[in-house]
């Protein structure tokens, strides 16, 4: 989809990945490694990718992990219909219990990139 080569997700590690270069969204453990099952405590929404690396979108407890990695989807197809040149995706909240995904024309002031 060529719209989304104007979409970036503003990451937690402080970097930005073009939306058409991703090319896996996971859940993964803090220690960047595949899970064979949900443990407790906290996990990673990541995305793969070209070059094959992991980069951590956000940081979650493990309950909110699916529906969080299931949103990240949805709003990054929904930033390719953003009216601006270039759409940012970032998390909302993720310091609380509840963090979401939001879509602005510029990376948020709070973010830290």
């Amino acid at each position: 989809m060529a719209a989304l080569a104007r979409v970036w997700l503003c990451t937690e590690e402080c970097s930005f990945v073009l939306a058409d270069h991703i090319g896996e969204l996971s859940i993964r453990s803090p220690e960047d490694r595949p899970l064979t099952r949900m443990p407790d405590g906290d996990v990673r929404v990541a995305v793969r990718t070209g070059d094959g690396a992991y980069v951590t979108a956000l940081t979650c407890a493990s309950d909110r992990a699916p529906a969080l990695l299931a949103d990240l989807a949805r709003v990054l197809t929904e930033a390719a219909d953003h009216p601006e040149p270039c759409a940012f995706v970032h998390a909302e909240g993720a310091g609380g219990s509840h963090p979401s995904w939001a879509i602005s024309s510029a990376p948020p002031e709070s973010w830290p990139g």
